[in-house]
């Protein structure tokens, strides 16, 4: 099983930029685009994307972010914000869906695609060049040293006996993005040794909140990277 990201996402040193984006305020100009959106949303460019066949039903899991089902979210497509569609996140295809007007799924262009949120889950595209293969993250936390994550999901197959069974397998691998470049971060001393001299003050604050690694890798990780930015 290959759980190795694009050789690009540990080069990548753009990171910082991109990931300065906060969460979407509502402004008027994006009321008036998701208002014309839910209007003449079959006219839009926005469904220009292939349809979205989905998998066998016989495979064990699911191909999506979080739950099977739609969720509700924003995308930034084409510049603009679009909010309150439904969207499935597709991690083996490291593709968005975006749920057409005939209720099917519709494959937006990656290429047109900024960042999106899935609830309150914000997710950017990483900022490698246009020809290469980009794929979404999650952002976790921002700043001097910034948290993000890249989920991925495979189809495993095994012969049991006579049949073969198939399932989707969930990995996830967490990128620290400091100036110097983009860390992998396994175990906690992976994030520690970014921190400085603030590193000592930065566990005791951990411990202080009653964080512990080993039952929340990611809370842990966020705490200490919240207190290192603040």
């Amino acid at each position: 099983m290959n759980r190795t990201l694009p050789a690009l996402a540990i080069t990548c040193l753009l990171f910082p930029a991109i990931l300065q984006a906060q969460v979407p305020a509502t402004t008027d100009f994006d009321s008036s685009a998701t208002t014309y959106f839910q209007t003449h949303a079959n006219e839009l460019p926005v469904y220009n994307g292939r349809q979205h066949l989905g998998y066998m039903p016989t495979i064990i899991g699911y191909a999506y972010y979080g739950i099977r089902e739609w969720q509700t979210g924003s995308v930034l497509y084409d510049g603009h914000w679009y909010h309150g569609v439904n969207l499935k996140y597709d991690l083996v295809a490291d593709e968005l869906i975006l749920q057409a007007i005939n209720l099917t799924g519709s494959v937006m262009i990656k290429s047109r695609i900024r960042e999106f949120y899935l609830g309150d889950t914000h997710f950017v595209r990483s900022p490698f060049p246009a020809s290469s293969n980009r794929s979404f993250y999650q952002e976790i936390a921002n700043g001097q040293i910034s948290l993000i994550a890249f989920h991925k999901k495979i189809i495993e197959e095994k012969t049991l006996e006579q049949e073969i069974e198939r399932k989707f397998i969930y990995t996830i691998q967490y990128l620290a993005v400091t100036e110097t470049g983009v860390h992998p971060v396994k175990r906690q001393k992976d994030l520690v040794k970014l921190l400085g001299d603030k590193r000592v003050a930065a566990n005791a604050s951990l411990k202080a909140a009653g964080f512990k690694w080993k039952e929340n890798p990611e809370r842990a990780m966020k705490h200490l990277v919240e207190f290192y930015n603040k």
